[in-house]
C-alpha cells in the first residue's frame, strides 16, 4: 500500500504548495507518465522517494511544468489520492487504467 500512497502524496504536495497551479492536470499528465509507471512496477528507487523528492523527478524525467490554474483544496487531493490507491489495489490495474476508467471529472 505505502507505493500506492505516493500517488497521494505527491497530490496532496502539489494541491498546497502550488495553489495558484491546475492540480488537475498535474495528476492527469502524473497518473499517465513513466515516473509513476516505475512506481506501479514497484521500482524502488521511485518508490522509495517522499512527496518533495517524487515532485522534484517526476518534474526532471518528465520536463513537466505546472500549468497556471485552480489547486484543488481541502480533502480533496487527498480524497482522490485514497480513492485512486484502493481502486489500483482492488482491481490490480495499472495508474494509466485508472485515470481512463475513472477520470478526475468522472
Amino acid at each position: 500500500m505505502m507505493l500506492l500512497k505516493a500517488k497521494e502524496n505527491c497530490s496532496i504536495f502539489v494541491s498546497q504548495n502550488y495553489p495558484e497551479k491546475d492540480t488537475s492536470d498535474f495528476i492527469n499528465t502524473y497518473m499517465t507518465s513513466k515516473t509513476r509507471e516505475s512506481i506501479d512496477q514497484g521500482k524502488a528507487y521511485v518508490s522509495t522517494m517522499n512527496a518533495s523528492e517524487l515532485w522534484d523527478y517526476f518534474q526532471q524525467t518528465e520536463h513537466y511544468h505546472l500549468k497556471n490554474g485552480k489547486a484543488l483544496k481541502g480533502f480533496i487531493p487527498d480524497w482522490i489520492g485514497e480513492f485512486y490507491a484502493y481502486y489500483q489495489w482492488f482491481y490490480n490495474v495499472s495508474s494509466k487504467e485508472i485515470i481512463k476508467e475513472v477520470p478526475l471529472d468522472f
